[in-house]
C-alpha cells in the first residue's frame, strides 16, 4: 500500500462516514431521526452536493416537524459513586 493510500485509511478508518464529507467539501447532514430500544438516538447522515447547503437545511428541518426529537431524552444508567475528593491539609 502506497504512504498516500495508508495516510487515507489511517484518517478515515475512526470516523468513515463524516470525514469523507469534510474531505471532499460536500456538505452534510445527521438527523437523529431514530432510536434504539434503549432510547439512544440513532442518526441518520445525509449528503449533499457541493453547494446544496439550503436544500440540506431544508431537508433536515422538514424531518424534524415530521418527527420532533429536541425534547426526547434517553434514559441513563445510574452513574456509580464517585469517591469523595481529598479534604484541603
Amino acid at each position: 500500500m502506497r504512504l498516500v493510500e495508508k495516510l487515507a485509511v489511517a484518517n478515515l478508518e475512526p470516523a468513515p462516514f463524516t470525514q469523507l464529507a469534510n474531505v471532499t467539501g460536500r456538505p452534510a447532514s445527521s438527523v437523529p431521526l431514530a432510536r434504539t430500544s434503549s432510547g439512544l438516538p440513532l442518526g441518520i447522515q445525509f449528503v449533499g452536493r457541493p453547494g446544496s447547503e439550503p436544500e440540506l437545511l431544508a431537508l433536515a428541518a422538514q424531518l424534524e416537524r415530521a418527527r420532533p426529537w429536541a425534547h426526547l431524552r434517553p434514559s441513563l444508567p445510574d452513574s456509580p459513586s464517585l469517591p469523595d475528593s481529598p479534604s484541603a491539609a
